[in-house]
């Protein structure tokens, strides 16, 4: 088992989601690299078992939501290592599977939003419309008064969207939208 170091923490972990990020770093088109062998997962949930230095020992027995990067840890193992600023706690009621899924989804639509928000668009196109990030990104968006063109590839997202109360929704495989240029 590791041994967590100075401002790091040694968590049991009890789930990790599988991200798109997770799949590009096993193929090897993700930005971070590690040396091989690799433990993939960048984010988890889980106890904390231990603590390092300069991290405080009540801190132990904590339910935790986190993030890692770091080349000797991975959150698709037994136990997993992180920095004192690479979590936090969460609460017993929130279900595993969205506490293993605080980190990447919500950064990564909040770090999109953030340059229409920044540079005053008033609308945006998203393709993958129906996963996490593009939920994120229409909370972001509704928030900002930003209208959002939802792009998805099934009908049925299409009719689940609309639902939701998205406007603009459009199926990528739909023959219609490529071949009769079909307006919104």
């Amino acid at each position: 088992m590791p041994k967590p170091a100075t401002q790091q923490v040694l968590i049991k972990v009890e789930a990790s989601p599988v991200n798109p990020s997770d799949i590009a770093f096993l193929r090897g088109g993700y930005s971070i690299i590690k040396p091989v062998p690799a433990i993939p997962g960048f984010e988890g949930v889980g106890k904390i078992m231990a603590v390092g230095d300069e991290v405080d020992p009540s801190r132990v027995g904590d339910r935790i939501a986190f993030f890692i990067q770091d080349d000797d840890s991975g959150a698709w193992s037994e136990y997993a290592v992180v920095g004192a600023n690479d979590f936090v706690k969460v609460d017993e009621n929130i279900p595993i599977d969205q506490a293993a899924c605080l980190f990447v989804n919500p950064f990564t639509a909040y770090a999109l939003f953030e340059h229409v928000h920044e540079n005053q668009h008033n609308a945006i196109i998203q393709s993958a419309a129906n996963g996490q990030v593009g939920m994120f990104i229409r909370f972001f968006a509704e928030e900002h008064n930003v209208k959002v063109i939802n792009l998805v590839r099934k009908s049925e997202h299409v009719e689940q969207l609309k639902a939701e109360g998205c406007n603009f929704v459009l199926d990528t495989n739909d023959v219609d939208l490529i071949f009769k240029n079909k307006v919104l």
